[in-house]
């Protein structure tokens, strides 16, 4: 008899790399139980760096599983860090449905008081900001850092994206971060023996370890109010 389970992850722009870095992240995970199976919106913008973009890939992804069968999977994970369309998502879908975003600062708040997301450019930091205010958790975030490039930039240089991490958990730690969020689901190529004084959390890792123990507690999004 087959126990294990089946989750579809989501990456909802059209980046091959960010794809392929993402595929590469979750088979290093090699969780027993869980069966992964990634897709990638071909329609969407190849990276999503605006409100505009974030609205495209929202409605590409909304149609993308409203034509996948609910009884293929039992979780679904929103590879973004923007959480694109997820509260819609949460209304159609009849398993569980995470986003990394919502995932990750969750996970922060068990492991300190206050965190810090780094994103990659300016204008990334400034939709981080926003995104923390809609998740009611502005008191708890310390600071938005940024790279200063756009993603495609992030994605060319490890070596460069390396160095901006340690810099930017420095600059977070000054600020009273006690965890690090990476803001972008494009630095999830990042090596794992990274050594900095303050926790980081990779969204994409601890999305599918959140998912799965949602998953093994048969727990489900309410649609008692919001997601009804």
């Amino acid at each position: 008899m087959n126990n294990k389970k089946r989750i579809l992850v989501i990456n909802p722009n059209s980046s091959k790399k960010m794809t392929a870095d993402i595929a590469h992240t979750l088979e290093k995970l090699k969780i027993e139980n869980l069966i992964y199976e990634l897709i990638s919106c071909k329609d969407s913008p190849e990276f999503l760096e605006s409100f505009k973009d974030y609205v495209d890939a929202s409605f590409n992804v909304v149609k993308l599983l409203e034509k996948t069968p609910n009884k293929d999977f039992d979780g679904y994970l929103l590879a973004c860090m923007g959480d694109p369309g997820i509260y819609a998502l949460k209304e159609i879908v009849k398993a569980p449905i995470i986003g990394i975003a919502e995932a990750a600062i969750s996970t922060s708040l068990l492991l300190g008081f206050k965190f810090s997301i780094l994103a990659a450019s300016k204008k990334a930091k400034y939709m981080m900001e926003s995104m923390v205010l809609k998740y009611g958790l502005n008191e708890r975030l310390a600071s938005v850092e940024y790279i200063n490039s756009n993603i495609e930039g992030i994605m060319k240089s490890e070596e460069f994206l390396i160095d901006s991490l340690k810099t930017g958990a420095k600059k977070a730690q000054l600020k009273g971060a006690e965890v690090l969020i990476l803001g972008c689901a494009a630095m999830t190529a990042l090596p794992n023996d990274l050594v900095t004084e303050i926790p980081i959390l990779d969204p994409i890792k601890n999305g599918v370890f959140l998912l799965e123990s949602i998953i093994n507690n048969e727990l489900n999004i309410s649609k008692a109010g919001l997601y009804m």
